[in-house]
């Protein structure tokens, strides 16, 4: 549990530390950084690293002591982690050309990607949330797989490919690229973990204080 974690830390406490967070690509990271910001302008000293990573090699980066957070997305098993919810909720689509033939549509099924060749995460392909999404259109044209979404957004100026992802992942500013919500649709949770039992730095006590502030100031 939260309460578990020591919190009695003033603002003397932290002079020059280091923070280490690993996290996968979601919008829920602009309060992460939100929450990053506020102490390096507070304790100009704190050095924070982040590591962009998938949710296995985030959860296993901290069993072995190397990050002290982790923001892993989608279901979880608890393991050896204390956690803290994100109301944040990833919205999964698809980011298609501007001249796709899909362009048209507001809203786009499994049945549609059919025709398509598909850029889709590892993880979505054989996620069991995805089950009622599927449905019977099991013959998907995946033609690449991805484990964070920056990358493979590049192939989507060569084709009718449509890259299957989290909505706000893509930049639509250029109008080359458009999102398309699915039908039904189909969201991720975020959550902030660390491993269980241990003493958090001053640092990584700091940082899971201003986020519970953070989280406090919304309700």
């Amino acid at each position: 549990m939260v309460e578990k974690t020591k919190l009695n830390i003033s603002k003397d406490d932290v002079i020059s530390e280091e923070l280490y967070i690993g996290a996968g690509e979601s919008i829920a990271m602009k309060r992460i950084m939100k929450v990053i910001d506020s102490i390096l302008k507070d304790y100009p000293d704190v050095n924070v690293h982040l590591l962009s990573a998938t949710a296995p090699i985030i959860e296993s980066k901290i069993d072995s002591g190397n990050l002290d957070f982790g923001i892993t997305m989608g279901k979880r098993k608890a393991g050896n982690y204390e956690s803290l919810a994100l109301p944040e909720k990833n919205e999964y689509g698809v980011v298609i050309s501007h001249n796709h033939l899909l362009a048209k549509r507001k809203e786009i099924t499994a049945h549609d990607l059919t025709d398509y060749p598909l850029i889709i995460s590892r993880r979505s392909s054989n996620s069991d949330d995805f089950r009622d999404f599927w449905g019977s259109s099991n013959i998907l044209n995946t033609v690449l797989t991805f484990n964070l979404n920056y990358n493979a957004q590049y192939l989507l100026k060569y084709g009718n490919y449509c890259l299957f992802t989290y909505k706000d992942l893509t930049n639509l500013e250029d109008g080359n690229l458009i999102y398309r919500p699915i039908k039904p649709t189909v969201y991720d949770n975020n959550r902030v973990i660390w491993r269980k039992d241990i003493e958090l730095s001053n640092v990584a006590q700091l940082f899971l204080k201003r986020l519970k502030e953070n989280l406090e100031m919304e309700k």
